[in-house]
């Protein structure tokens, strides 16, 4: 009975280590697709947004380094999805990944100032319009109210008026005259 315990352990031991394997694989596949779908996300807006296309150079390189940066870091997960991680393309692979990780770090350092005061400067751009909007909107609503009141009031006029004159007696084509009034 000992010696078949101490089997079935090993054999749950392997079963286990077989599962988080395939686990750590799956993990990795779902890694790739994500890391390979976020440079054609990056490329398929530059190309369909002109707006974007026009933007500064440096912001423009920054999104390449970083489309480049996300490719490698897909291709490496999936080399080790394939387990090839002790292949010479693997070692390429990863060496690159490490390069052009650092040399989008070390060129996005300086430009986050730059990003920050731009981001600060259109945020303080929305506010100030929304501002805008909100004074215009008040405008419009006071002169509505003003017009309002002085249609109104010789509207009102007039009606009291015609109310008082159906009350007297009128010739046939004054109670047509007084008629079409309420009816307009």
């Amino acid at each position: 009975e000992k010696i078949s315990a101490k089997g079935s352990n090993k054999s749950d031991r392997a079963r286990d280590r077989q599962s988080a394997t395939m686990a750590v694989k799956l993990d990795d596949l779902v890694i790739t697709v994500a890391y390979f779908s976020i440079p054609v996300q990056i490329l398929f807006s530059l190309y369909q947004y002109p707006r974007l296309a026009s933007m500064p150079p440096k912001i423009f390189l920054l999104l390449v380094l970083f489309a480049f940066f996300i490719f490698l870091c897909g291709a490496g997960h999936l080399l080790r999805c394939m387990e090839h991680t002790d292949t010479t393309t693997y070692a390429w692979i990863n060496g690159c990944t490490a390069v052009v990780s650092l040399v989008t770090a070390l060129y996005l350092l300086p430009l986050i100032p730059h990003l920050l005061e731009s981001l600060d400067n259109s945020l303080q751009d929305v506010v100030r319009k929304s501002k805008e909007t909100e004074d215009s909107k008040n405008h419009l609503v006071s002169f509505m109210a003003f017009l309002c009141h002085e249609i109104r009031n010789p509207l009102f006029a007039i009606t009291s008026s015609a109310s008082f004159l159906g009350d007297t007696d009128l010739t046939e084509e004054q109670q047509v005259g007084v008629g079409s009034i309420f009816d307009s």
